[in-house]
Parts: C-alpha cells; sequence; structure tokens
C-alpha cells in the first residue's frame, strides 16, 4: 500500500499526539507518586517545618539576647580594668 505525504504526515501527527499524551500521563502519574512519597516520609519522620522554623526563631533570638550579655559584661570588665 502506498501513502500519500499527506497520509504520512497525518500518521505521524496523530503518532506524536498520542505520545506526547502518553508522555502527560506518565509525568501526571510520577509527580502524584513522588508527593504522596515525600507526604509519607514526612509523616514518618515527625518532622513539622513550621515548628523547626519556629524554633530556629527562637533559637537565634536567645543567641542575640546572650551576646547583647557578653557585650554589656565584656563593657563591665574593661571599666573596672581602667578604674585606677
Amino acid at each position: 500500500m502506498i501513502k500519500t505525504f499527506n497520509d504520512a504526515y497525518a500518521t505521524l501527527v496523530s503518532d506524536v499526539g498520542n505520545k506526547t499524551a502518553t508522555l502527560k500521563t506518565s509525568a501526571t502519574t510520577q509527580n502524584n507518586v513522588v508527593t504522596q512519597l515525600y507526604k509519607q516520609q514526612q509523616s514518618i519522620s515527625g518532622v513539622n517545618l513550621d515548628e523547626e522554623y519556629g524554633n530556629l526563631q527562637r533559637y537565634q533570638q536567645y543567641y542575640l539576647a546572650n551576646a547583647q550579655v557578653l557585650q554589656t559584661a565584656n563593657a563591665l570588665f574593661d571599666a573596672l580594668i581602667n578604674i585606677r
């Protein structure tokens, strides 16, 4: 059977369209699997990122407060040493 150029082109376009649709479906399925696995991993690890971020901010505030205490103590010691 001899195909015309138009028939061959139509077949090619159809094949490309079918493969594209298949790949899109596969990509969507894989993204869903990745999302589900990530959620399972997070539930198993017990790590709540919002809670951890809150803890990080709290520790940063503690660190800054302690740095101010040390600066004040250093200034007091310098003042005591310079009293003569």
